[in-house]
């Protein structure tokens, strides 16, 4: 089978804001996505405010883990983690599925459904329904989104 990649770009940001000023903080961060059979990490960093050296380990289930102690007084740590993700999804190869021309599994509603977001017209997805295309490239039945 062939793969479709779609690239997945995650931002995220915690702050811990302290009522006083923290010292000998000391910090687990589990924010990296791992690799696996549907994805494939192309990167994983964390910012850290204030500035700190970065330990990195891996976790009993593979868990990408950074760690970090800050020595001196802060009021605040802010955290700030990004990541690029290419997923992977398997589609259909002609001849491969059911048959040579491999249309039946294409004119199937699961595989309408799982790929209606790659196949519909932009126009057609504003508002409440989207419509699914079929391998002829009609429109099929509205569908909620």
């Amino acid at each position: 089978m062939d793969l479709i990649t779609r690239k997945l770009f995650v931002k995220h940001r915690t702050e811990f804001t302290y009522a006083g000023s923290a010292r000998e903080s000391v910090n687990e961060i589990r924010l990296g996505p791992v690799d696996g059979p549907r994805q494939q990490v192309e990167y994983a960093r964390i910012a850290l405010t204030p500035n700190a050296d970065v330990a990195e380990s891996t976790d009993v289930w593979g868990n990408r883990v950074w760690w970090c102690q800050i020595v001196d007084d802060h009021p605040r740590l802010v955290v700030e983690a990004e990541s690029l993700i290419s997923m992977r999804a398997p589609v259909p190869v002609i001849g491969e599925v059911d048959g040579p021309d491999g249309w039946t599994v294409l004119q199937g509603e699961a595989y309408r459904e799982a790929w209606a977001e790659f196949c519909s017209h932009p126009s057609l997805s504003r508002g409440r329904t989207r419509r699914a295309c079929s391998p002829t490239g009609s429109r099929s039945r509205p569908r909620s989104e």
